[in-house]
């Protein structure tokens, strides 16, 4: 997997199709710049590879926070447990 690859998969799986634009927030930089990251007519930089890790973690947290708001509005049942 090429690092440009593994960057898209993040921002994929942290922001969902339309990705680019949140990613850039997130960052601090332009679109056009995590666009240029994206296809691979620009390096992506160290810290980028830095800050990454802590974005996931992050919105990990906000889904694990999530996901106990609703299941103590609506517990789960012994049906819907078991997918889990």
């Amino acid at each position: 997997m090429t690092d440009r690859n593994l960057f898209c998969e993040a921002g994929r799986a942290l922001y969902g199709a339309l990705w680019q634009a949140e990613m850039a927030r997130a960052l601090g930089v332009s679109d056009r710049t995590v666009r240029r990251w994206a296809s691979g007519e620009a390096p992506i930089p160290a810290g980028v590879w830095q800050e990454i890790p802590n974005l996931i973690i992050d919105r990990s947290n906000e889904l694990a926070d999530l996901l106990d708001r609703i299941r103590k509005r609506y517990p789960p049942t012994s049906a819907s447990s078991e997918r889990r």
